[in-house]
């Protein structure tokens, strides 16, 4: 069963994509972005701030639609962005069309491979408290017992990685960017998520984690990075088989790569 027959929501077939910017520092925003569904004021932001919304787009038209944004505004003073730790670039990923059992994994993967999209973000982002990392939470504990309607209703709103959305849209929602008018780095950002999406079937070795990282990031992951990816790796393996935190600390001293 699909997420609109799950959610009784519209479907929506394929990779498509709902952006959300926050942007402070705007006098007005002119009609005429492509795919704009909305622009709105944003009571968490300051000076002028705004959030203007997508429609569900295409990867180009995802890219269309940011750079057409700014075109579109008119600042406040110096006719430059303006941007601050309360602005954020928040992404939607349709997933209407997935089965259970792929949005399931597509969850799983995105824990195992979290440090990498962490890792892509300024440090702004990495302690705030709307983008929390999900290995930071406990909504992981009871993943593999519960349905993926409990997965979903026991979920952090404000995590990096928010499910809330599959409820009342269908997408899977990522919080972790930077606000920024740079087409390059959401650029990188987008084609990232949209690699992600692509792994619908769940990593059950570090080998396979590893080589998505490789094929989702386009690098092979830092050292520091790898023992990132290996602790989560092992603490859900420890979570899925009821295993105590002993066993966790035991299998990452043997791993050759925290050997070290």
């Amino acid at each position: 069963m699909n997420i609109a027959n799950i959610f009784d929501i519209p479907l929506r077939e394929g990779a498509l994509f709902g952006c959300e910017l926050e942007i402070e520092g705007v006098y007005t925003v002119n009609n005429g972005i492509y795919g704009c569904a909305t622009v709105t004021d944003d009571g968490s932001l300051r000076e002028g701030g705004v959030e203007i919304i997508s429609e569900p787009l295409t990867l180009k038209g995802t890219f269309a639609f940011f750079s057409d944004a700014y075109i579109h505004i008119k600042w406040r003073e110096d006719n430059i962005p303006h941007h601050s730790e309360r602005t954020s670039v928040h992404v939607h990923v349709n997933a209407s069309d997935l089965e259970a059992k792929e949005v399931r994994a597509l969850i799983r993967n995105y824990y195992l491979l979290e440090p990498g999209f962490f890792e892509y973000i300024n440090e702004s982002r990495k302690n705030n408290i709307y983008c929390v990392p999900l290995s930071a939470t406990t909504v992981m504990d009871r993943f593999r017992q519960r349905s993926l309607a409990e997965v979903v209703h026991h979920w952090h709103k404000y995590t990096a990685f928010n499910v809330k959305p599959l409820i009342t849209l269908g997408t899977m929602e990522f919080r972790h960017l930077q606000g920024t008018e740079d087409l390059e780095i959401f650029t990188g950002w987008l084609e990232r998520i949209a690699r992600w999406r692509e792994y619908r079937v769940p990593f059950y070795n570090f080998d396979s984690v590893r080589a998505a990282y490789a094929a989702i990031f386009r690098e092979l992951p830092s050292e520091e990075t790898t023992k990132q990816l290996l602790e989560n790796y092992l603490t859900l393996l420890t979570i899925e088989n009821d295993l105590g935190a002993d066993v966790l600390l035991r299998r990452m001293k043997e791993h050759t790569v925290c050997a070290g």
